[in-house]
C-alpha cells in the first residue's frame, strides 16, 4: 500500500485550452501557462484522484520514447498543477508578487472604482467592474509588493478574493511571480514567459475544432458571408500590423505601414529605377489603408499608379472603396485561387498579412512526413518549458 503522504492530485484550478493540436494549461490561481502535446496531458489526468506518482510513472514508463515520465510529473509539481491532497495553495501564494498584465485596458469610474475590459480570442468584449476598495488594491500592484504587504494594508480576505478574480482565465489581468520584477532587470532570460503571456485560445477538447487531420478548412465562406462590420473586424477580431500602423508612427520612421512598405521596396530594388506607369495587384486589402497610403507614397516618388485590390469579402470591399475614394484604386470582388488573371497584367503583386486567410489543413506527424521517434524526448520537454 502506498504511503498517503506520497500521494499527489491534479489541482482543481486548472483550465485547458487547445490550438493547432497542442494543449495549454492555464492555472487560475497563479496565471501560469504550460504548453504540451495531448499525450503529456494524459500523465496529469492520471492524478484525477490522489495517486502515488510512482504508480503513474510505471504506467507511462514506455510512453515517451525513452523520456522518463518522472520528468513531466516533476514539472507539473513545480508549476502547481500537481499538489498534495491536503495542500493549501494560499500558503504558497501569499509569498508571491502580483504583476499587472501589460495588456490591461481599464479606466477609473466617477465613483472611485475601476472598469476593466477583456476580449480573449473569439469571446465577446466583457466589462469587469471593481469597487473603490478593490480599485485601491489594484492601484498598489506594482510588480514589487508581495501579497502579504497588500494584505497588511487592505486585509487578507479582500486581497485574496480580488486575486482569485483577476488571475482567473476569464480576466487574466494579474499574474503571480515568485520574485519582484526588478529581479529580472538585466536577467531577462530568467523571466518566466507566463508573466507576459495570455491565453486567447478555445477551451479543450470541447471547442478546439474537432476536425479530422488532413481536412482542409476553406476561409472563403467566412469572408463572403460572416464578416459584416469592417471596422470591428480589424479593431477587435483580426488586428494586423498594417492596421496598427495605419497612422504615421515613430517605429516606422514617421511613416504609415503602406508608406514604409514603399520605402522598403525602393531600398531593396523592388520598384523600377525610373518612375513611370506602375500596375499593382493587392490580394486582400483589409480596410484599404495599405493601398491608400502606398499609392500616395508611390505618387510622391513620381509613379503613375494603377492599384487593383482583389477582395473576397463584400463588406471589406465596401470599406476599401470608401477609404480609397479619389485615388487610382479599383476594388474587385473575387478569389485569387480560382479567378483567371492574364499573365504580365501587373508589375507588382502585394499579398500582405493574408497567409492565414488561405485554405489550411491540420496534419498529423505522419501526413507531414515527420518521424515521431525523432520528435519525442526533447520536444516533449520543450512543450512544457
Amino acid at each position: 500500500m502506498s504511503d498517503s503522504t506520497s500521494m499527489l492530485v491534479r489541482s482543481p484550478h486548472l483550465s485547458t485550452f487547445g490550438h493547432m493540436g497542442e494543449v495549454y494549461l492555464y492555472h487560475d490561481l497563479y496565471g501560469m501557462i504550460l504548453k504540451m502535446s495531448p499525450d503529456v496531458l494524459e500523465v496529469l489526468d492520471a492524478f484525477e484522484a490522489p495517486t502515488d506518482p510512482d504508480v503513474v510513472a510505471a504506467r507511462f514508463q514506455d510512453a515517451f520514447g525513452g523520456e522518463p515520465p518522472e520528468t513531466f510529473i516533476g514539472i507539473f509539481l513545480q508549476f502547481h498543477c500537481l499538489e498534495e491532497p491536503s495542500a493549501d495553495p494560499d500558503e504558497e501564494r501569499w509569498r508571491m508578487v502580483p504583476v499587472l498584465g501589460r495588456w490591461n485596458v481599464w479606466r477609473q469610474t466617477p465613483e472611485g472604482g475601476m472598469a476593466l475590459w477583456t476580449a480573449w480570442g473569439e469571446r465577446p468584449i466583457q466589462r469587469h467592474d471593481l469597487e473603490p476598495a478593490q480599485a485601491a488594491i489594484y492601484a498598489e500592484i506594482d510588480g514589487e509588493t508581495p501579497l502579504t504587504v497588500l494584505a497588511q494594508r487592505h486585509g487578507a480576505e479582500p486581497v485574496m478574493a480580488l486575486m482569485n478574480r483577476l488571475i482567473h482565465h476569464e480576466i487574466q489581468a494579474v499574474k503571480l511571480s515568485q520574485v519582484p520584477m526588478s529581479y529580472y532587470v538585466g536577467r531577462a532570460q530568467m523571466q518566466p514567459p507566463y508573466l507576459t503571456s495570455t491565453m486567447p485560445y478555445a477551451t479543450w477538447p470541447e471547442d478546439s475544432g474537432g476536425r479530422d487531420p488532413g481536412t482542409v478548412t476553406d476561409t472563403a465562406p467566412y469572408h463572403q458571408e460572416v464578416i459584416d462590420d469592417a471596422d470591428r473586424q480589424f479593431d477587435h477580431l483580426e488586428t494586423t500590423l498594417s492596421h496598427l500602423f495605419r497612422e504615421p508612427h515613430p517605429a516606422l520612421g514617421g511613416h504609415t505601414y503602406g508608406g514604409a512598405l514603399v520605402s522598403g521596396l525602393a531600398e531593396r530594388g523592388g520598384l523600377p529605377a525610373t518612375p513611370g506607369p506602375l500596375r499593382v495587384l493587392e490580394i486582400g486589402g483589409g480596410l484599404g489603408e495599405v493601398a491608400a497610403s502606398a499609392v500616395e507614397a508611390l505618387q510622391e516618388r513620381g509613379f503613375e499608379v494603377s492599384w487593383t485590390i482583389l477582395e473576397l469579402s463584400p463588406e471589406l470591399a465596401r470599406a476599401q472603396r470608401a477609404r480609397c475614394e479619389g485615388l487610382p484604386v479599383t476594388v474587385k470582388l473575387g478569389n485569387v485561387l480560382t479567378d483567371p488573371w492574364p499573365s504580365n497584367a501587373y508589375d507588382l503583386i502585394v499579398a500582405n498579412e493574408m497567409m492565414g486567410d488561405l485554405p489550411s489543413a491540420e496534419l498529423t506527424h505522419a501526413q507531414a512526413g515527420l518521424d515521431d521517434d525523432e520528435l519525442r524526448g526533447d520536444a516533449h520537454r520543450a512543450h512544457l518549458a
